[in-house]
């Protein structure tokens, strides 16, 4: 008699089953979120001239951020290009960043010369990096620098 009793309960949750049943299917897609700096031939800066939209570099920016990306610059010597034996003897630049205004690289913190603004997915995109100086007519014998940092960050 238990036996009997035990299958009528086991027949009767079958029937009580659900018709319907979710299985969830996803996957992910990582950060792209880099950029790679290509100097340009043309790196001897006039310093006794100065210069005027002189090309130095392209940078290439990748990015599958739907929000955007930003770049931002900095610089070792704050937009000062300093001779390697005095550092007193400079001359001043500036940056033009795919051919945005042109910012003085700061030497702590940095300047925003690019947001993308929105994306529809992966996009790789190459700017120009072009420099004014300021000429330094009566400048002392030797090599003139600066390294300037450049940052892509996620919106």
């Amino acid at each position: 008699m238990k036996y009997l009793v035990m299958v009528a309960l086991v027949a009767s949750a079958s029937t009580f089953a659900r018709t319907t049943g979710n299985l969830l299917l996803q996957g992910e897609v990582a950060q792209k979120l880099s950029l790679s700096i290509d100097p340009q031939s043309n790196q001897n800066i006039d310093i006794e001239n100065g210069e005027t939209s002189l090309l130095v570099a392209k940078v290439e920016e990748t990015s599958n951020e739907l929000a955007g990306y930003k770049i931002k610059i900095s610089s070792l010597n704050g937009g000062e290009l300093q001779n390697a034996d005095d550092a007193t003897k400079k001359t001043s630049y500036q940056v033009s960043y795919d051919g945005g205004q042109l910012v003085t690289p700061p030497k702590s913190g940095s300047a925003e010369v690019k947001d993308s603004g929105v994306l529809g997915g992966l996009v790789s995109y190459t700017s120009d990096v072009n420099i004014d100086v300021a000429a330094l007519p009566n400048a002392a014998a030797g090599v003139y620098s600066d390294t300037v940092t450049f940052t892509i960050e996620a919106n």
